[in-house]
């Protein structure tokens, strides 16, 4: 028997595989891949940068009826770029703005093209959302980070029988 793997953790999974699509040109050179590594984990040390961490977020229900659910499940998708010390020059805000388009726009392209479907044929209509992102400076074990959060909202309705 095929263990359990849940709607939330399969949408979490989805995800992780469309940000692994984007690329971005970085120097000119062409498009390559934007992140070094997209990822689950809550870890704040890799083995290169840039990181995506795609995170849990609040997960809120809606009962429709005794037999369905409208469920949205959120993420939050961190991405980490070092700073020499506390400075954040033009060059690396100038490279963060452009990947947080290419991320939020993956989201939109998603949203139509059925993106989460075509990584996951199992799962079947996905709203799919970005409505914000927020940037912040972190102090990590690494270093100073400049961290961009790109929050996402995927909704969909459940049939509990």
């Amino acid at each position: 028997m095929a263990a359990f793997k849940g709607k939330s953790r399969q949408i979490r999974d989805a995800l992780m595989v469309v940000m692994s699509d984007i690329t971005i040109d970085r120097d000119g050179n062409g498009e390559t891949p934007a992140f070094h590594h997209v990822t689950a984990s809550t870890k704040t040390v890799f083995d290169g940068v840039p990181v995506c961490q795609v995170l849990p977020n609040d997960y809120p229900t809606d009962p429709g009826s005794v037999a369905q659910q409208d469920r949205t499940v959120n993420f939050v998708l961190r991405v980490y770029v070092p700073l020499d010390g506390n400075d954040v020059d033009q060059e690396t805000t100038d490279w963060l703005y452009d990947l947080t388009d290419k991320m939020i726009d993956a989201i939109a392209i998603g949203d139509v093209t059925s993106a989460l479907h075509t990584a996951d044929p199992q799962l079947n209509t996905l709203l799919l959302d970005s409505r914000r992102a927020t940037w912040s400076t972190l102090s990590t074990t690494a270093g100073v980070m400049l961290a961009c959060d790109v929050d996402v909202e995927v909704r969909y309705s459940k049939d509990l029988y």
